[in-house]
């Protein structure tokens, strides 16, 4: 009879394993939610918008919606799994919302929806350490999931102009994020205390912050790469890659570091602004698991539930979400959803751009139009850089025909601008610039990179170690990833080894059925015998 069962078990399970079929949508749709923290909207109030609060709130978004942007450019160029030629998912991602914690905001009193506690108001402290501002995110994540109408965003994600510690509070980062949790809700940490020293959240969730760069292209890839953490990806560097480091952390000769390297690039090589291979599979990986599992505010399709909500519908020519504290999204979208007319100024001037005036034909700012770009080597930056296709991003050394390069006779000469002489020497930039005071050495401006990107300059001129981001990696994290493990998955992928199994079961039985039948009593009345 056992015999039997297992035939019908063997039966059911190669049913299970081979007849069933698992819709995987062609693309899942990540909502963003950004909170924008005071001390990021004041340095954009008092340093780039000349202290007016609608310029702050367009530099800020537009600023956002670039970044969400060249995330999806980036994502465009992979299918997942993306080994496989027949089940490729794409991932797009979109705006849930942006929040500004404004000056208004800061002078509020505490409100409460619905008997909840808004933390906005805990963002306007200068003091706030790493941990704690993770925490907030999360916290705030959750009371938006409690008291708003619309479905809750796949990630909430912070933008600060502060310099984080890393866990061990000995260098500077500039990220952070929980590793795969898209969609996941808040949830205290078992391993949390109050007493407990250094790194220390309260609080795991789908949240990520970045410290924001308007100057380079430091920002947006940091924000990638915490994308990638959100997404499951580790450091390429990490112990599970240490048999492919050649593939996967290869050197500048052979294209530089990928995305997910630990450390921060200024995105000049190949690599720089892509996933390495050992990114893609971890990828890959969970989102066989997200096509399985299918959380509720990871959509399928873009639908569309009131005009101007940030995703386009058909009567709309260009879309402007009325975002909580901020009246603008796009620069040359007007709130009903019709383009700005031609001539209107979307973009105040700056250092290497003129005033930009909308075309009449697009949502966005036109910024990236020659006709609007300051003559190339315009000096900028408070005379540390120059401008280069509009953007100031160009050595000063480039006035003289050189390149930069790295002074280390010193650790205190490491955030000092030096120029590559013809005969190979790195000297100061002051020795050099005929038109300067000698006797003054020039300096990069506060947060630029330096040491050979292992650090950042901090206001003393001093280089201080620097991480790009330092992923949370405690324990009690990690079991998020057990609660989204399908099962089904785990049998499709390891099938033959289950068939074994079985097989294993219907030989190894009977066969010792067969051996303890003659040393057992036999099944009539033992006393007779």
């Amino acid at each position: 009879m056992s015999l039997v069962y297992l035939h019908i078990f063997l039966f059911l399970t190669v049913t299970l394993l081979f007849g069933i079929e698992t819709t995987i949508p062609a693309t899942f749709y990540c909502s963003l939610h950004f909170i924008v923290d005071y001390p990021l909207w004041t340095l954009t109030y008092t340093t780039r918008a000349d202290h007016d609060y609608f310029r702050t709130n367009t530099l800020l978004s537009t600023y956002i919606y670039r970044n969400v942007e060249g995330l999806n450019e980036l994502y465009n160029r992979y299918h997942f799994p993306y080994t496989s030629k027949t089940k490729n998912i794409t991932i797009q991602f979109f705006v849930h919302g942006i929040t500004v914690v404004t000056r208004n905001v800061c002078d509020q009193k505490h409100t409460k929806n619905n008997d909840i506690e808004n933390p906005l108001r805990e963002f306007c402290s200068p003091n706030i350490n790493s941990d704690t501002l993770l925490d907030l995110i999360a916290r705030f994540g959750d009371y938006d999931r409690k008291t708003s109408n619309n479905k809750p965003a796949c990630l909430y994600y912070g933008f600060t102009s502060r310099k984080l510690k890393s866990q061990n509070s000995k260098a500077t980062t500039l990220g952070w994020s929980w590793r795969g949790h898209l969609c996941t809700e808040l949830k205290e940490l078992s391993s949390w205390s109050p007493k407990n020293k250094g790194f220390n959240p309260r609080y795991s969730g789908n949240v990520g912050v970045v410290t924001a760069s308007f100057d380079g292209s430091e920002g947006e890839m940091t924000f990638f790469h915490e994308i990638g953490h959100s997404m499951n990806a580790d450091h390429d560097d990490a112990n599970e890659f240490k048999d492919r480091q050649q593939e996967c952390n290869p050197s500048d000769a052979q294209g530089g570091s990928y995305l997910m390297y630990p450390t921060g690039t200024e995105g000049l090589l190949p690599n720089n602004r892509i996933y390495s291979h050992c990114s893609l599979d971890t990828i890959s990986k969970y989102t066989e698991i997200l096509g399985q599992w299918k959380p509720k505010c990871l959509l399928t399709t873009k639908t569309v539930k009131s005009k101007c909500d940030g995703i386009f519908s058909v009567d709309e020519i260009c879309d402007e979400y009325d975002f909580f504290f901020l009246q603008s999204a796009g620069s040359c979208c007007k709130s009903s959803c019709q383009f700005h007319s031609a001539g209107h100024h979307c973009h105040p001037e700056s250092e290497c751009k003129m005033s930009i005036k909308c075309l009449g034909t697009s949502a966005t700012c036109p910024d990236d139009d020659r006709t609007f770009f300051k003559p190339d080597k315009t000096i900028c930056r408070n005379g540390t850089l120059l401008c280069i296709n509009g953007s100031c991003e160009l050595s000063i050394c480039a006035l003289y025909s050189l390149l930069p390069c790295q002074l280390k006779v010193s650790a205190d000469k490491l955030c000092m601008i030096a120029c590559l002489q013809k005969d190979g020497s790195c000297v100061p930039y002051h020795t050099i610039d005929t038109n300067s005071d000698s006797s003054k050495p020039l300096y990069f401006p506060y947060g630029s990179l330096c040491d050979s990107n292992r650090g950042y300059c901090d206001q003393s001129h001093q280089c201080l170690p620097l991480l790009l981001d330092d992923n949370t990696n405690l324990i009690s994290a990690g079991f998020s990833s057990l609660l989204l493990t399908n099962y089904l998955t785990i049998f499709k992928r390891y099938w033959w080894a289950f068939i074994l199994f079985i097989l294993a079961q219907i030989i190894l039985i009977p066969i010792g059925l067969l051996y303890f039948r003659s040393h057992c009593i036999p099944s009539d009345n033992p006393f007779l015998q």
